[in-house]
């Protein structure tokens, strides 16, 4: 079945053309006329992969986990006073970063043994020396800590520990930045898997309502229409607000004096939810501020798509 969507509005527009990247970055080529995106909804089924492979190739040299598996170590052998300082920092910010929450509430996500990871992290420990004692005089303390180190980055270069660790890390340094409190960014989503959470949040009812939308007869007696687009539904209850997404929308349980006669019309279907979810992938974001420009005459031309 195909799934057609339309520019609309700036944020809308962002969404569209993350969706374009993520699909793209799959090798998927979805077809586009003008102001029009369509692409089969087969590409459902692996699309939190797509998602977070989009994501995570574009920023995955902001994370930490670059910063860590990046370093340069030092021969032990070569070390001087300025190198040993500068060493002692790189121990304490993986230490730090290894024994964070965020880390740890990862590591149950990726097969092998977790506890070794935690306990190589906290055995780290700054190359203490003396005042009397030389560079030379700790060069045992250098060459274990060193041994450790690379240990860690071993074990975080294995695919699942890339694949969970960046993806954790992408979801609170870009996406939380437009959008929060659903999915696997729920609060009390911290532990569980990033890529199912997409799934059973995002894609699993737009599977549903795809089907809904089959049954033409009893689809058209829907009363309820998507704030976005042309599709309906049947209920309030099957809808989606917009209060996920950052400084967007209105709580319409909890500040309803925002709509004409209090009854909120700001509802949007689950294709439209997806959409917005795609929004970080729309923005290029540098230092936690992202830019997007809105040329919408023409997605073909503007999105490169030709």
């Amino acid at each position: 079945m195909d799934i057609k969507l339309e520019l609309s509005d700036f944020m809308y527009n962002a969404g569209i053309v993350g969706l374009i990247n993520i699909l793209r970055s799959a090798e998927i080529k979805p077809n586009c006329e003008k102001n029009m995106l369509c692409f089969s909804s087969e590409v459902l089924v692996d699309f939190s992969g797509y998602y977070f492979k989009y994501m995570c190739e574009k920023y995955k040299k902001t994370t930490t986990w670059f910063r860590i598996i990046d370093y340069s170590l030092p021969d032990a052998d070569q070390f001087d006073e300025k190198k040993l300082e500068a060493f002692n920092k790189h121990v304490e910010f993986v230490k730090k970063t290894l024994l964070s929450n965020s880390y740890k509430n990862t590591y149950a996500l990726i097969e092998g043994d977790t506890h070794n990871i935690e306990s190589l992290a906290t055995g780290l420990k700054k190359i203490t020396k003396r005042k009397a004692e030389t560079v030379d005089d700790v060069s045992s303390q250098i060459k274990e800590t060193i041994e450790r180190i690379k240990k860690i980055v071993e074990y975080l270069k294995l695919p699942k520990a890339e694949k969970y660790i960046v993806a954790r890390n992408i979801s609170y340094s870009v996406i939380q930045q437009f959008w929060e409190g659903v999915s696997f960014l729920h609060k009390k989503a911290n532990v569980k898997d990033m890529y199912q959470e997409l799934d059973a949040y995002f894609i699993k009812p737009i599977e549903k309502y795809l089907v809904e939308q089959q049954d033409e007869k009893k689809y058209s007696k829907y009363k309820y229409h998507c704030f976005t687009c042309k599709n309906k539904f049947s209920k309030l209850g099957s809808a989606y607000e917009l209060t996920w997404l950052n400084k967007t929308g209105v709580d319409s349980s909890r500040k309803s004096s925002h709509f004409w006669n209090y009854l909120s019309d700001a509802y949007i279907c689950p294709l439209c939810n997806l959409v917005y979810a795609c929004i970080p992938a729309g923005f290029t974001t540098v230092n936690g501020k992202g830019i997007f420009i809105n040329e919408n005459d023409n997605i073909t031309r503007h999105y490169l798509l030709l």
